[in-house]
């Protein structure tokens, strides 16, 4: 449930500015709510069509059961060390009945490698596309390309772009503001599909 709220400043305390204060809330709240029923209404319509569109789509994705984990930090590099690392990491969250996943990649080769892993063992995957913060518009990423990789093992191509905005060590809330509506529409017309992670309602209002 996301809530939205107004802000407001008593400048002088008096019996007036109280009444004026406690009215001025109220309407804000009025209006809040209006805007967050509206968002849950849109949200829930446009989710749930998404969801069946997957669901058509992936066959794999009616077997989900809800329960995902995130990777450790990255797949690096293509090479047997990490194609090990990561079957454990596939193997763990089998055992826990699991078979969802947040993954980070660099690039397709890594994708191209990870993609492969997770088919073969029933996983989906939620692509986390790493991007440091001097990149803001994901520079040299060739979206048709993942949004193949993903659709050749038959894998939903659903894209985190950026990640927690307040965070630093990324992208910037700057940078995310300024690229986000672009990258989601090149994402979208190369056949795939776009997630955002925040961390606090306050970005989500921002954002």
């Amino acid at each position: 449930t996301l809530t939205f709220t107004g802000n407001s400043t008593i400048i002088f305390d008096t019996p007036l500015a109280r009444a004026d204060k406690a009215a001025q809330t109220a309407a804000e709240a009025q209006q809040a709510q209006a805007i967050t029923q509206q968002a849950q209404t849109n949200g829930t319509l446009i989710t749930q069509q998404i969801i069946q569109e997957l669901t058509n789509k992936y066959p794999l994705m009616r077997q989900m059961s809800g329960v995902g984990f995130q990777y450790d930090t990255t797949v690096v590099g293509t090479g047997p060390k990490n194609a090990d690392r990561l079957q454990k990491s596939i193997d763990q969250t089998k055992k826990m009945n699991a078979n969802q996943a947040l993954i980070m990649i660099g690039d397709e080769l890594q994708m191209e490698m990870a993609a492969k892993m997770l088919s073969e063992n029933g996983i989906v995957p939620t692509w986390r596309v790493f991007i440091n913060n001097k990149d803001g518009n994901y520079g040299g990423i060739n979206w048709q390309n993942l949004v193949n990789i993903a659709n050749k093992y038959g894998l939903p191509p659903i894209f985190q772009v950026y990640n927690e905005p307040g965070n630093d060590r990324e992208a910037s809330m700057e940078t995310y503001k300024a690229n986000i509506g672009q990258i989601a529409k090149k994402i979208i017309s190369s056949g795939g599909y776009v997630g955002i992670q925040l961390q606090s309602p306050g970005e989500v209002t921002e954002v």
